[in-house]
This record gives C-alpha cells, sequence and structure tokens, in this order.
C-alpha cells in the first residue's frame, strides 16, 4: 500500500498537481487582492470614517452640481460668476464632495447621538409639503405632490421605477435626511445666545448712522480694458483654464421629444355614492372641518424675576396649585390674587382658541384635560411658571357631505383615472411596440404634442426625455390631471465648441474677468487708505439713516449697498468693504446719534428670533467643521478633490 503511494507521488503527473496546488495556493489569494482592490477603487469615490460614498452617487451629485451651475448661468447671465464664487459652487466635483462628506458627517453624527426616527414621525414629515420641500427636496421632488399638498402615489411609484430604487430604499434615504435634520434640531438646544447680545441686536437698529463711501463699477474697468489688445496665446489659456476648471464654454446636451396626452373623460370613470360616503367618513375629521375643536381655560401666571427667583417662584406656583385643586371653583379668584399676568383681572381666563394658538406646553396641558374644571400640573416655561385650568370645550363643526360630495367625486375620479391609465397603458405595451402604441392612442383619444429641442428642466416630459438611454424609448406618466405617453425622438450632444467659433464671446469673458482683478485690486487699496482716514477719491456722504425704517431702508438699496452690514457696523470710524454684484463700495461710519423712535414687540421678536437663528446655524457649522477636523477622509484614485 504504502509502496504504491510513493509510486505515484514521485510519478510526473503527480508532480504536476503539486505545483498546480501550490501555485493556486500563492497565486489566488495575491489576485484576489489586487483583483479585490481594483474593483474597491472602482466602487466607492470617498471614505469618511467607516463609511463609504459609492461613485455611481458621486457621479449623481456631480450631476446635480452640473444642473445647479448650469441654472444660476442661465438665469444671472453677467452675474453668475459673482454667486458662483460666492458660494464656491465653481467646481462641481469639489461641490459633490463637499455636499456628499458632510452628508456621511452628519449620518454617523446621527448615529452616535443614538437618534432615530419613528416610522410615524416619516410619515407625517413626508406628507408636510412645506417640510418636506425645505429639507427632504434632494430626496423628494416637488412634482410627487398633488394640488392638494399630498403625496400622488402614483407619481411616487413612477418616480422610484425611474430611479431604479425600491420602496424600502426610498424610505431608508428619508429617514436618514430626516436624522441629519434631527442632529441640527439636537444642537440648536445647545445654541447660547447672551442676554447682551440680545440686547444689543434690539437696540442696534435704533441709531441713526451717517456714512460715507466710495464705489467701484465693473463697467468703468470694463471699458479701460476694451482698449488693451489680447494676444490669441492669452485667449488660449483662459479659455483652456475656464473649460478645465468649471467647463464653462460647454453646450449642454439638448433632447427632442414627443408626448401623447390622455384626458379623464376618455376613460369613462365611475364614482359611486358608496366611495363617496367612504372617503367623507375615513378623511372628515382631516379634510372636511370648518370649525376644528376650541377650548377655553383660565391660567395663573408666576414669573421668575431677581424679586422672585426660580425656586421660589416654583414653590409659589406649587402652593396656589394645590389651593386650586382643593376648590377648583376657586380658582378665577386665584388668578386675581397670584397671577402676573394681563388675564388676571378677568380671573385669568382666556379667549377659546384652537390647538397650535398658544405656546407649546399651555396649548398641550390644555386639549389633555378632560372634563372642565379639570386644572394640569404647574407648567415650566423658561421665565415663568403657569397653571392652567379647563373651563370650556366647543366640538369641531363638519362640513357636511352634500357640501363637500362634488369634491370628492373629483378627487375620487382623478386617483381611479391614474391607476387606470397606469395599468391599461402598461398592459397594452406601448413602451416597446409601436402597434399597440397606435391602437391605444385611438381607443383613448390621445392628443400629439411636440416636445421641441432643449436643455435638461424640472418640467417632468422634459426630465423624463433626459432618463432614456436612447431614442425611440417611451415612458408612461402622470402630469396634473392627465396621463402622458413620452417618446425620446432626438439627442444633440453636450460639446465644448472650438476656440475660433466662439472667440468673440471668450474675449469679452477674458476683458470682464481682467477688469474684475483690477477693480478688486483698486478696492483693496481703496480699503487699507480708509483704515488710515484717507481716500483715492472724493468719497459720497449720506444724511443720518434710521435703517430699521423702510424709506432709509430702500434709500440704501436704491445706491446698491446692503442693508445688513451697514446695520452691523457700530465703532465710529469702522471701515468694510462690501461686494454687490458688479459694484464694490468702501463704507466707513462717521456718526451715530440715538433715535427716540419705540420699536414694537412684534418687530422685537423678529429680531430675536433672527439672532438665534443665526446662532444655531454658526454652531451647527462649527459642529461639522469639528467633524471635518478629526475624520478620517480619503478619495478614490478614479477622482481628484482638494480638502
Amino acid at each position: 500500500m504504502i509502496t504504491t503511494i510513493r509510486k505515484n507521488l514521485n510519478s510526473p503527473a503527480a508532480h504536476s498537481l503539486m505545483i498546480t496546488a501550490v501555485l493556486t495556493m500563492i497565486l489566488v489569494p495575491l489576485l484576489t487582492a489586487i483583483l479585490g482592490d481594483r474593483m474597491q477603487k472602482q466602487a466607492w469615490a470617498i471614505k469618511v470614517n467607516d463609511a463609504v460614498v459609492g461613485q455611481r452617487d458621486f457621479d449623481v451629485e456631480v450631476q446635480k452640481q452640473q444642473q445647479y451651475i448650469s441654472a444660476i448661468r442661465a438665469q444671472y447671465g453677467q452675474f453668475a460668476d459673482y454667486i458662483l464664487q460666492m458660494y464656491g459652487l465653481f467646481d462641481p466635483r469639489q461641490s459633490a464632495a463637499t455636499t456628499l462628506v458632510k452628508r456621511a458627517l452628519l449620518d454617523q453624527a446621527a448615529q452616535s447621538m443614538g437618534i432615530a426616527i419613528h416610522h410615524d414621525y416619516l410619515v407625517e414629515k413626508l406628507y408636510d409639503q412645506e417640510f418636506s420641500q425645505k429639507y427632504l427636496s434632494d430626496i423628494v421632488p416637488p412634482y410627487l405632490y398633488d394640488q392638494d399638498g399630498g403625496i400622488n402615489n402614483v407619481y411616487l411609484r413612477e418616480y422610484l421605477q425611474r430611479m431604479g430604487i425600491d420602496s424600502t430604499q426610498f424610505e431608508n434615504e428619508v429617514t436618514d435626511a430626516l436624522a441629519r435634520n434631527s442632529v441640527g434640531d439636537v444642537l440648536g438646544h445647545y445654541a447660547y445666545t447672551p442676554e447682551f447680545e440680545r440686547e444689543y441686536a434690539i437696540n442696534k437698529d435704533a441709531f441713526k448712522k451717517q456714512f460715507t463711501y466710495v464705489m467701484y463699477d465693473l463697467a468703468e474697468f470694463i471699458k479701460k480694458n476694451s482698449k488693451v489688445e489680447i494676444s490669441q496665446q492669452e485667449l488660449q489659456v483662459f479659455y483652456d483654464n475656464e473649460n478645465r476648471r468649471a467647463h464653462r464654454y460647454m453646450v449642454p446636451e439638448k433632447r427632442r421629444g414627443t408626448y401623447w396626452e390622455f384626458s379623464p373623460e376618455a376613460y369613462g370613470v365611475v364614482v359611486t355614492d358608496d366611495e363617496v360616503e367612504n372617503y367623507y367618513q375615513q378623511r372628515r375629521m382631516q379634510e372636511f372641518v370648518s370649525q376644528p375643536v376650541k377650548v377655553g381655560i383660565r391660567k395663573i401666571v408666576i414669573p421668575i424675576s431677581d424679586e422672585l427667583p426660580r425656586a421660589q417662584a416654583y414653590d409659589l406656583a406649587q402652593d396656589v396649585y394645590q389651593k386650586a385643586v382643593v376648590q377648583s371653583d376657586g380658582f378665577a379668584q386665584l388668578a386675581k390674587e397670584y397671577s402676573q399676568d394681563e388675564t388676571a383681572k378677568h380671573g385669568g381666563e382666556v379667549e377659546s382658541f384652537v390647538r397650535g394658538s398658544q405656546p407649546l406646553p399651555i396649548d398641550k396641558a390644555a386639549f389633555t384635560l378632560q372634563n372642565d374644571g379639570d386644572i394640569a400640573p404647574v407648567i415650566t416655561m423658561d421665565d415663568q411658571f403657569v397653571i392652567v385650568q379647563r373651563i370650556s370645550r366647543t366640538p369641531a363643526i363638519l362640513k357636511q357631505l352634500s357640501e363637500v360630495a362634488k369634491d370628492i367625486v373629483a378627487t375620487l375620479q382623478k386617483q381611479k383615472f391614474a391607476r387606470a391609465f397606469n395599468d391599461d397603458a402598461r398592459l397594452s405595451n406601448v413602451a416597446t411596440d409601436e402597434q399597440s402604441l397606435q391602437a391605444f392612442i385611438a381607443r383613448h383619444g390621445g392628443v400629439q404634442r411636440d416636445l421641441p429641442l432643449q436643455e435638461r428642466a424640472e418640467i417632468p416630459m422634459v426630465r423624463e426625455l433626459f432618463v432614456f438611454p436612447d431614442l425611440g424609448l417611451r415612458a408612461v406618466m402622470m402630469d396634473k390631471d392627465n396621463g402622458i405617453i413620452v417618446q425620446l425622438d432626438e439627442i444633440e450632444r453636450a460639446y465644448t465648441p472650438k476656440l475660433e467659433e466662439i472667440a468673440s464671446q471668450v474675449n469679452q469673458d477674458l476683458i470682464e474677468h481682467n477688469a474684475r482683478q483690477q477693480m478688486q485690486i483698486t478696492a483693496k487699496k481703496a480699503y487699507e487708505q480708509a483704515l488710515e482716514g484717507n481716500w483715492d477719491k472724493k468719497p459720497t456722504m449720506t444724511r443720518h439713516l434710521l435703517l430699521s425704517e423702510s424709506d432709509d431702508v430702500k434709500a440704501i438699496q436704491k445706491q446698491g449697498l446692503d442693508v445688513t452690514s451697514l446695520r452691523q457696523m457700530d465703532v465710529l470710524g469702522a471701515v468694510i468693504k462690501q461686494e454687490a454684484g458688479d459694484k464694490v463700495f468702501i463704507i466707513r461710519l462717521e456718526d451715530m446719534e440715538k433715535s427716540t423712535i419705540e420699536r414694537s414687540d412684534e418687530t422685537i421678536k423678529k429680531v430675536v428670533d433672527k439672532l438665534e437663528n443665526e446662532r444655531k446655524q454658526q454652531f451647527l457649522g462649527s459642529f461639522i467643521a469639528h467633524l471635518h477636523r478629526t475624520a478620517t477622509i480619503k478619495t478614490s484614485d478614479l477622482i481628484t478633490i482638494t480638502s
């Protein structure tokens, strides 16, 4: 047996097998590591600590930034460069990287804080159109909402299919966005605004201020530079740099298409009385309230002050609460005796109100109390303690079914049509088969219209054209109340024209570029001179201006000056350099005198709210900057971005 094994091991075939096995053991891990590394480089773009941003996500974000930059150039024309520079948006790859890194850092912060988004909260915010468009616009496009502010499920289904994601992935993305927003809310509670800053913000506009200033207009510098001859080499260098830096002269891709429009009437959708009744019963408390529930209360307010510190104020509030509980019908007398509020003389009575019209703690207590005469425990607020008693409750008044039946029928018809149209179009195979399309059009009375050759836009049908990878493809969608079948007919690819084709435009851009640089150099020297009390040319002097008054504000804005910057100047002799579009101002504060005009409570509240919001944003910005400094951030070899 052993002899046989030895003979077999000594055979040439066995030697070959052993060599193959050894090489396999050595080379397979090596090749796996090499190929795995290459695949990894192709799979990811940015690593932020342990989080990975995929190359596809990076490319998508770059496209978004490019579209945003193109939209700014189209909207603002000659002022676009100034706006792009102000917001740091010249390089779409850098902007995309900055956005994705910030998002990853906030995701990690939300996880470390233990922030969890409940599904009910997600649904509530998703169906809050105002909130969604403010905080979730990157994930939830505004066109997904109906005219009544609710998400159209048909539009949503179409959107998810077009983006290639399922409902779970969509929900996860919304959850992450809400968690990032919650990080800001949590940090906002730690942003502290000292009392002296509030006082300063309230009073700083109560002074009349006098300024001297000089202005430098880009048009003057352009006029001078237009007389200077530019060489072909200078033109070529500028053209190459601008294309490399921001694709400045790239002509965006354009597409042309055809669409067929189908009206709900073509389907003869029928809505039954039972369907109308069910819709009304299910939504009557949300959609058909003519007058919501109201409650009336009495309240006793114990303020915190220097004479009555927090601890003593709390003890007093508890004593008054105990007395009120023992004899609830004596609450009005207790309010007259102890409350330090304007309602005290009326026994603390507050006129009936709807939910959300009182400060949140009082509102919550009032609507939580079950019966008239019930008293809520002492409510702790920032500067006072409050005791609340419910004295009345007025039930909600609903609109009758007969009043809203017509609107319900219209809503149900629209919903039924959307479902029927999408189902019929898909079952009829109109997206891929020409004969089926023509038969569908004839059967349902589709009206043909053209989409002219144009750039990408946020119009639903135009946006759809830019999703198609090739000509002749079609998609089924809804646009407002009508069904749409849209087809891609022509693609004009993006290209960068040669210098000789746009030499005149590039020449003018270079003249403006040089003029802007010269204006900045001149303004910088003027600023330094103004700090020493000198002017390089005769300045303009304003009258004494009250920057909280609309007439004075309009006068300043008419001259092109920024009121916000002037409000912040409060030291005599202070000098600022202010840029406004194609103008630069050097401004010096010459005099201040106290105004006798008193500011309203509403104005003061707006000033304080604005200040506190600025402090919250500054705090959040500092927090993100700290995360960035302490993070380990790597980029793939396939992309190049600056830190």
